[in-house]
């Protein structure tokens, strides 16, 4: 097999490892601290200028998500190199994971307000563009001894199909509160499932899922993105349970913020 056409050292794993874990204890930081990334309920209305212009919200994630669909499928199809299973389950898993998020904008989710030009900046790089420099930084890396072996390809799966399931449960949990119109523009105590526990466990059940694939990747710059995602969740569940407490007249303070029984 062709060595990697891009070379990466040590060094460059370690930056972006510490570049991506500095970016999440920002964004933690900024979270707990209340200054949000204004998008869903904690949009700001009314704001001016150009990054307060606002658009379809269904309309603006499809395209980010999809878009980072065909970044990563062109990174691999343009990877002219011999393809390990190593390399497949990697585009896979991103093929599944931005497949079933352009599913759930379409089908599943309901959209009480437009996203702003900020928001859709934010989420186009966090996903669309850091996914995009990650899956081109695995796919194209040279072939580690460990790339084939058994327990890091296939024992993960199971938690990365679980992640998946249930975060799709909880989506659909979530959009059934808002199933008629008039309940549209609504916010209700969710009920069922973990949310008897925690206050988002749409985001526990996708930080299992990329816990299992980092399992899978095994790389320092990839644990990094796994903090980064986790510092995410972390702040944004800390304000959304607060959110529901300051909005939501009974709504159960016994309920965590984002891992039951823990935080």
């Amino acid at each position: 097999m062709a060595e990697s056409i891009i070379p990466i050292s040590s060094n460059t794993e370690q930056s972006l490892f510490f570049i991506l874990v500095l970016l999440g204890i920002i964004i933690l930081f900024f979270e707990i601290t209340g200054n949000n990334i204004p998008y869903s309920k904690f949009e700001i209305k009314n704001e001016r200028g150009v990054f307060r212009r606002y658009f379809n919200t269904r309309f603006s994630l499809f395209l980010i998500y999809f878009s980072t669909i065909l970044n990563i499928t062109l990174i691999y199809v343009n990877d002219t190199r011999k393809k390990t299973p190593y390399h497949i389950i990697v585009y896979i898993f991103y093929l599944i994971n931005y497949l079933k998020r352009c599913f759930e904008v379409l089908f599943i989710h309901k959209f009480s307000k437009k996203i702003s030009f900020f928001s859709i900046l934010y989420l186009t790089i966090s996903h669309a563009i850091v996914n995009s420099i990650l899956c081109r930084f695995i796919l194209l890396n040279k072939k580690n001894k460990d790339n084939s072996n058994f327990f890091y390809l296939i024992l993960p799966c199971p938690l990365i199909f679980f992640g998946w399931l249930g975060s799709f449960y909880h989506h659909v949990l979530l959009a059934k509160l808002r199933k008629s119109p008039r309940n549209a523009k609504k916010y209700k105590i969710p009920r069922g499932g973990l949310f008897d526990y925690v206050s988002c466990p749409h985001y526990f059940m996708e930080l299992l899922t990329w816990v299992g694939f980092s399992v899978i990747i095994h790389r320092l710059s990839f644990y990094g993105h796994i903090v980064f995602i986790l510092c995410t969740f972390v702040g944004r569940s800390y304000q959304t349970r607060k959110w529901y407490l300051n909005h939501i007249v009974g709504y159960p303070r016994k309920r965590k913020c984002l891992i039951p029984l823990i935080y």
